[in-house]
């Protein structure tokens, strides 16, 4: 019996890099338009090979005119959100094999829900500065207060008449 490859077990052994930086909301909005398209082509070619140039060309017959990369941040994108799964084959040539590709769209990320985490991360960093803040203030308190002591132990050998030790060094 053969398995349907569109069934089979998501393919992900590497971790997969999420979208470019600050890009989220371009996605989003050229995603609305171009996810299933990007999605029905990686569909019809699961096993097999494309170029990246042949990804545009379906895009633009199907959605018109786009930017030149945007079927491959698509691409990449429907990657990060697990909805396909792709190899690189060539790099010189843009040759890849479609490994996996969902039958349906998963959820899109919106705007505000991309907002809300990006805020909730500022939040855990500052919690971890206020951390690292908090130990250096410790560590700086500690270093204070061994002076001090050196500088007890130090008055106390003058007061019994053996040399200081910044003399003996």
């Amino acid at each position: 019996m053969q398995r349907d490859p569109l069934q089979a077990p998501l393919p992900f052994d590497a971790p997969v890099a999420s979208p470019e930086p600050g890009n989220e909301r371009e996605l989003v909005r050229v995603g609305d338009r171009l996810d299933h398209h990007v999605l029905a082509f990686a569909r019809e070619r699961v096993g097999r090979t494309f170029h990246l140039d042949e990804l545009r060309a379906f895009v633009v017959e199907r959605a018109g005119a786009v930017a030149p990369e945007s079927a491959g941040r698509i691409l990449r994108s429907l990657r990060a959100r697990r909805a396909l799964s792709y190899s690189l084959v060539n790099r010189a040539r843009s040759e890849y094999r479609v490994t996996w590709a969902a039958r349906e769209l998963p959820p899109t990320t919106t705007a505000p829900a991309l907002a809300s985490r990006t805020a909730r991360e500022r939040a855990a960093l500052l919690r971890k500065l206020e951390a690292i803040r908090r130990a250096h203030h410790r560590l700086c308190d500690r270093q204070v207060a061994i002076l001090a002591a050196l500088d007890r132990l130090e008055d106390r050998e003058e007061l019994e008449g053996a040399p200081a030790r910044s003399e003996v060094a």
